[in-house]
């Protein structure tokens, strides 16, 4: 019998993570109305509290006790004074580390404590991560809620979708780029291999370091960064992780499926959806070459290029300018339109109407993270700095 063990890491999540169990206990139920799932699965939820002020705990209790017939444990996190490498071990990284040497599974899941999932989601999840052997590592969709009166709301929701669909793109291409953590399987026997979380280099982005260490270790990259770190590994090893199948990137499937969909929270104000953005370009940075570092910074900062058009427009009439402008936002609103329906959401006229305003606001709204991103690279981040 496999055994599938689901981590949520939470910090004062008093709000939300009731409602977080309850999707989960629904997506478990379903799940099992399959006999086969019942006959071959065995699942267990481990949820990690680094060190909550709130009712966190109180109310997890209270759903543990009321619910038996699951395997759930709570506990509080240490904070590992004793680890020679606890540089790598800091924060959330810290709770995921330790919820994963506390769980029994062949699979993992990490699941952030703000999502909510559909009550396919682990169906679709364990599905697709079992359906090819060479499968490590599976990540589902997440968007917030579309909030019929917010735009703020919507106009992340649009950019959750947008991001996740050209990633979806690249993967489909074999050029996956990234994962994303609050909503992730993975093997664990490659974790362990790789020495976890102690032995990956931190990171605030603690899914991407997470991602990179995967795909260096199916390509190569990683046995022979530990050849010449510690001249032990045989030459025989290397060439067998050194020479994989052809497609080497095959190892990580990028679901864009309304049966993988979950919701997350969006940020409330302008000043915390800077912040995030800011933690993801930082990681991003983090792992990126020279030419992917330039791609940040031009993607940042593209709204010089449509000042430059929009300049050339006025001042020159060029009918050649005025066509690229509206080229590039008509393909940004089509692509959306087109990630809308793949994840069978309802569009009405007003997201019509928003998805337009998005592709006009978008890159004057990332100017502002990437004015951040040049003034500091510290991360502020559930009121920590790192």
């Amino acid at each position: 019998m496999k055994k599938i063990s689901i981590l949520i890491a939470l910090r004062n999540e008093e709000r939300i993570i009731l409602s977080c169990l309850e999707n989960l206990k629904r997506a478990i139920n379903e799940f099992y109305q399959g006999e086969k799932n019942k006959n071959n699965f065995e699942i267990e939820i481990l949820l990690g509290d680094d060190n909550s002020d709130d009712k966190s705990a109180e109310i997890i209790n209270e759903f543990i006790k009321k619910n038996q017939n699951t395997n759930y444990t709570y506990f509080k996190i240490d904070k590992l004074l004793n680890k020679i490498n606890q540089n790598n071990l800091k924060g959330k990284v810290n709770v995921i580390y330790q919820l994963i040497n506390q769980s029994e599974g062949e699979t993992l899941i990490l699941l952030d404590a703000d999502i909510l999932v559909n009550q396919n989601w682990l169906q679709e999840l364990i599905k697709k991560y079992y359906q090819k052997e060479s499968i490590k590592m599976v990540m589902g969709t997440t968007i917030p809620k579309i909030n019929q009166e917010s735009f703020f709301t919507n106009f992340q929701t649009i950019d959750w979708i947008f991001g996740q669909g050209v990633l979806a793109i690249f993967s489909k291409l074999g050029f996956p780029q990234t994962a994303m953590g609050n909503n992730l399987a993975f093997d664990k026997k490659i974790y362990q291999e790789l020495g976890g979380y102690e032995n990956i280099q931190f990171s605030v982005t603690e899914d991407v370091a997470l991602f990179k260490a995967f795909q260096n270790y199916i390509n190569g990259r990683w046995w022979r960064q530990q050849q010449k770190k510690q001249n032990c590994q045989t030459l025989q090893s290397v060439r067998q992780v050194s020479n994989p199948q052809k497609n080497k990137n095959q190892f990580f499937l990028q679901l864009f499926n309304s049966k993988s969909l979950a919701f997350t929270e969006a940020e409330l104000t302008l000043k915390d959806w800077i912040l995030q953005r800011h933690r993801w370009f930082c990681g991003a940075w983090q792992f990126s070459n020279f030419i992917k570092k330039g791609l940040l910074i031009t993607y940042l900062f593209r709204i010089i290029f449509f000042i430059g058009i929009v300049v050339g427009i006025f001042l020159g009439g060029n009918s050649y300018l005025i066509l690229a402008v509206f080229t590039i936002l008509g393909i940004n609103y089509l692509l959306i339109l087109s990630f809308l329906v793949k994840l069978k959401l309802k569009i009405s006229l007003s997201i019509f109407l928003q998805v337009f305003l998005f592709c006009l606001l978008e890159q004057f709204l990332y100017l502002l993270v990437g004015i951040h991103f040049l003034k500091t690279k510290k991360v502020k981040w559930k009121g920590r700095e790192f």
